[in-house]
């Protein structure tokens, strides 16, 4: 079981992306940019050779005081996958088996994470 706290909320997927108007391609913002920074520091500092290879699970507590009213849990996720993944905690968040996302209390606020790397076995 890894077990990491950060007391940085990531942005919501809907603010973590622009589109260019000049290439039509997409970028990262200023925010998820600076985000991913401040939150990777943090993590960083937690890792002690943390490294799932295959299958994981992971539960994600939001801190409820951190996030405006009208925010929705399930656009905080995947800031949070991709963070993981450039850090070297999983190898790849689509070997997710289970996610579990919650509002709770998280201590300085921000984010907890519970990350458990699986064994699964092929339908047969």
């Amino acid at each position: 079981m890894i077990h990491l706290t950060c007391k940085h909320m990531p942005p919501s997927v809907n603010d973590c992306f622009a589109n260019n108007r000049k290439t039509g391609g997409r970028h990262r913002t200023k925010r998820y940019a600076t985000w991913a920074n401040a939150a990777g520091y943090d993590l960083k500092a937690q890792k002690r050779n943390a490294f799932i290879a295959g299958a994981f699970t992971i539960a994600i507590v939001l801190d409820r005081k951190s996030m405006r009213s009208n925010s929705d849990i399930d656009n905080r996720v995947k800031p949070i996958l991709d963070l993981l993944q450039t850090l070297d905690f999983i190898k790849d968040d689509k070997f997710c088996e289970r996610l579990t996302v919650e509002k709770g209390t998280v201590e300085g606020g921000g984010f907890e994470i519970f990350l458990d790397e699986i064994t699964v076995k092929e339908a047969a």
